[in-house]
């Protein structure tokens, strides 16, 4: 409806009889931009570090070479944050790397200057500072296994990426192959790891990559191939780990139906173990849907014209990547960098 002044001027609804912008309208535009432009607020409630803990197979720089985390971390340290990055055994149980991991990590408090009593897996631990950890694949297991050994008093937070919680098919079927196979992909991945990892550090736990497959099979294929002897397995981890009180837990899922080429055939082997055993057909190539979910399931956007955000409007759940997208490998348009950089100002949100 048009607006006719005294003198026969059409006049803009926006506009005063002055011709200026109205205080109102200007509000009005500001609020606009604010909501296209930005993403949620970001108040620092807490300055915990972030620790990043890697998956199966993975190290600080796999091979000594390429950084498992594609330098996320690095632009994560330019923008202000305290990152730590340890490095633990590529294959054993999360049991085993958990431990690894809790000790690297209250050694890395102590030695900026923080000051913790207690005993990890006895008393727990009371730190003068805490961490939110993020753990990508396995990482997450072994992050759930340090808030079980610390506490509370150590760790604030702890945020899974394509985790699987509820064990892996694959770890069932390689366990199969490998026992048809006289053992041979056991001394293959074992020999692997030795190369990547230096066992003889202080404080490391063993290479052991039946260890790891027995442990994230949920379905005891080992008793399969006449192995029965006794093993704490995924379901018993799950049963000995709930969620520890004054902890906040947090999982990001991902799937994709067009994994890259060293992911179709394990895509497939997960998603035909996953149909036949009523797990679901979709998984990221390595890691069935239905097992990453743990806490409060987050949801992503992606950088575009507006910031990368958790939990706001236009995000995702489950994110459209394969394994390694999850962690920036080359040949992915994933920007991963923005995404743990988003994760680690959702952590910092959370009060102390």
């Amino acid at each position: 409806m048009k607006r006719i002044d005294a003198g026969g001027h059409r006049q803009e609804p926006w506009l005063n009889a002055q011709g200026e912008v109205t205080v109102k309208t200007a509000r009005y535009f500001l609020w606009l931009l604010l909501c296209f432009c930005s993403g949620p607020a970001v108040y620092a409630q807490n300055n915990y570090p972030i620790i990043l803990a890697h998956g199966l197979g993975g190290s600080e720089k796999i091979l000594d070479i390429y950084p498992y985390w594609g330098n996320a971390d690095v632009y994560m340290r330019e923008r202000g944050f305290n990152v730590y990055v340890p490095s633990v055994t590529p294959y054993n149980s999360s049991y085993a790397r958990g431990e690894e991991l809790a000790e690297k990590i209250r050694n890395y408090l102590v030695s900026q200057g923080a000051q913790c009593v207690g005993e990890l897996g006895v008393s727990g631990l009371n730190c003068t500072t805490k961490v939110h950890i993020i753990g990508h694949s396995q990482g997450g297991l072994d992050a759930r296994h340090v808030a079980k050994l610390a506490g509370p008093g150590m760790v604030r937070s702890v945020l899974t990426v394509a985790t699987p919680h509820q064990g892996a098919c694959l770890a069932s079927e390689l366990i199969l192959i490998n026992g048809l196979g006289f053992n041979f992909l056991e001394f293959l991945v074992n020999l692997f790891g030795r190369y990547t990892y230096d066992a003889d550090q202080e404080g490391s736990r063993p290479i052991d990559a039946r260890a790891a497959a027995q442990f994230l099979d949920p379905f005891n294929a080992s008793c399969l191939v006449g192995d029965c002897s006794e093993h704490r397995d995924i379901n018993v981890f799950n049963a000995e780990h709930p969620l520890e009180s004054g902890i906040d837990y947090f999982s990001v899922r991902a799937a994709t139906v067009l994994p890259r080429l060293p992911f179709i055939p394990t895509g497939w082997m997960t998603g035909s173990c996953g149909g036949f055993s009523g797990r679901g057909i979709w998984n990221d190539g390595l890691v069935e849907l239905e097992s990453q979910a743990l806490g409060n399931v987050l949801c992503y956007r992606a950088p575009g014209l507006r910031p990368a955000c958790f939990n706001c409007s236009g995000c995702a759940n489950p994110l459209l990547l394969d394994h390694l997208d999850e962690i920036g490998t080359p040949l992915t348009f994933f920007n991963h960098r923005e995404f743990y950089l988003s994760a680690a100002r959702w952590l910092k949100e959370l009060p102390e």
